[in-house]
């Protein structure tokens, strides 16, 4: 059988988007508003590099600016398809899930976040279409 896409090599370290509502598992393709300027500077910074980036959502929606004791510690690196500058200072991302990741570490760099991370081991089905 034929492999539909090759393999990702997951960095280490990505930048990191806390997401409210809601949680994105691997292989979902999702839109994102991204309105918090760290989590632009994220987007940004992993559009400029791979285009990876871990999403982790939020234990409590109405906290603006979670800290690593307001995140959940498994999250999805993400791989961002696009993304879409709107007029009032949002960015719009369409990312699809790659893998399920444990947060090891929080890194504050100046505009961003970033997070050391580790992988789960897959668990790939033992059955096929056939």
């Amino acid at each position: 059988m034929q492999e539909l896409s090759a393999p990702v090599s997951i960095p280490e370290e990505l930048p990191l988007v806390p997401l409210r509502e809601v949680a994105v598992f691997p292989y979902m393709v999702v839109p994102l508003f991204v309105a918090r300027a760290r989590s632009i500077a994220a987007l940004d910074d992993a559009m400029a590099g791979n285009r990876l980036l871990c999403v982790v959502t939020q234990r409590e929606n109405e906290i603006e600016d979670p800290g690593p004791a307001d995140l959940y510690r498994v999250g999805t690196v993400v791989t961002v398809l696009r993304t879409l500058h709107m007029p009032d200072g949002r960015v719009k991302a369409l990312v699809q899930g790659v893998a399920r990741v444990r947060v090891e570490a929080f890194l504050e760099q100046n505009l961003s976040t970033w997070v050391r991370v580790s992988l789960f081991e897959s668990v790939e089905p033992d059955w096929s279409v056939e």
